[in-house]
């Protein structure tokens, strides 16, 4: 993630999630915040992205009016920084967090151990990379804005549940989770009866998840409570 785009629309689907989640499911939340430097990647700031602030406005939007409130600052791009978020209010109590900057390719284990042991108390941990889960064409250039499956794995295998967010640009959102789920399902095969949340954002963003067997049926439940609230936004895919 990078600083720039704090509090956008897709900032308040995934922190009411995690305020949905963590209030239902009694959970401590970890956030790995994935971050990047976008001069160190040589990225402009993609056309619209960050200044995408429906929520603000939209009746839509209105499941969580508190959480709207909070993140109204972030409506100036000077106030987009975790300083702001921290003062906010708008994470869940007591959220950890892990914001080293995503490493070169070679670095990327020791980091991986590293927010592993820092999100250690954490039940939930949140991936937030730039684009979502790797992919094919990834490029060790550009796989700091991805998660690996690998990291994935570690939080789960650590008896965490994990959730990762992945974009779906240019592509059918359905099909998109569709196969990540699968992919991710090749380490644990019981993962694949996880439900998959969509955002109906600009672009669409997935909420993909992975979880020990003995929550999944209470996570389940928990996801399709809240994608309940906001139906013109939020849709499961099964």
């Amino acid at each position: 993630m990078q600083e720039r785009y704090l509090g956008d629309s897709h900032d308040f689907v995934k922190y009411s999630l995690l305020r949905f989640l963590g209030s239902q499911m009694g959970l401590g939340i970890g956030i790995n915040w994935y971050l990047t430097c976008p001069d160190a990647l040589s990225i402009a700031a993609e056309a619209g992205h960050g200044e995408k602030r429906q929520h603000l406005s939209g009746q839509d939007w209105s499941w969580d009016d508190d959480l709207k409130a909070r993140l109204a600052v972030f409506g100036a791009s000077e106030c987009r920084s975790f300083e702001t978020l921290a003062d906010s209010g708008a994470l869940p109590t007591g959220t950890m967090l892990f914001d080293d900057p995503v490493p070169s390719i070679e670095l990327r284990p020791e980091w991986n151990a590293q927010a592993l042991e820092r999100l250690r108390e954490a039940n939930l941990v949140f991936l937030d990379p730039d684009v979502g889960l790797e992919v094919q064409s990834m490029t060790a250039a550009t796989s700091k804005r991805y998660a690996f499956f690998r990291e994935v794995a570690a939080y789960r295998s650590a008896g965490k549940i994990a959730v990762t967010i992945q974009f779906a640009r240019q592509c059918d959102p359905i099909k998109r989770a569709q196969a990540v789920r699968a992919r991710l399902a090749m380490t644990f095969p019981e993962d694949e009866c996880l439900p998959v949340l969509r955002a109906r954002t600009s672009p669409n963003v997935l909420f993909i998840f992975s979880a020990p067997v003995s929550l999944q049926d209470q996570l389940s439940q928990a996801v399709h409570a809240f994608a309940a609230q906001g139906p013109a936004k939020l849709e499961i895919i099964s």
